[in-house]
């Protein structure tokens, strides 16, 4: 069974928002077959050039590799493709929409995280002044 077309595009866009190469996504998608226990999976070139045959949309996708990339990109496997976005400037979220939210930090930094609501104070920042 394969998916859309739809979902190679969907997936490129995904893989270069987060500025990985086709063999980084490959790595990954191995990874994630080995966490889960698939010791079945191709070499990493061959899996390279089918993530650029789905990507142009040459291939559909199977389940097996779908479900894996739903992994690596934390989308739920029965919605890839269908990524949470924000919403508009001028609209609220929905009540119990997920919100995502993705920072890469380098190795060695730390980050504290404040989730505050509109009309709350803004936050403090140690070393700043008011």
């Amino acid at each position: 069974m394969t998916a859309s077309s739809g979902l190679g595009t969907w997936l490129r866009a995904e893989r270069e928002q987060r500025l990985w190469t086709r063999t980084d996504l490959a790595r990954r998608i191995i990874q994630a077959a080995r966490d889960h226990g698939d010791t079945t999976m191709p070499a990493l070139g061959h899996l390279t050039h089918n993530l650029y045959r789905w990507e142009r949309g040459a291939n559909g996708i199977s389940d097996r590799y779908r479900l894996y990339c739903a992994d690596i990109l934390g989308t739920p496997p029965a919605h890839p493709g269908t990524p949470a976005r924000p919403a508009p400037a001028n609209e609220k979220a929905r009540p119990g929409t997920p919100i995502v939210i993705t920072i890469i930090l380098p190795d060695g930094i730390d980050a504290r995280v404040k989730i505050t609501r509109p009309g709350d104070p803004p936050p403090e920042v140690p070393g700043t002044a008011r």
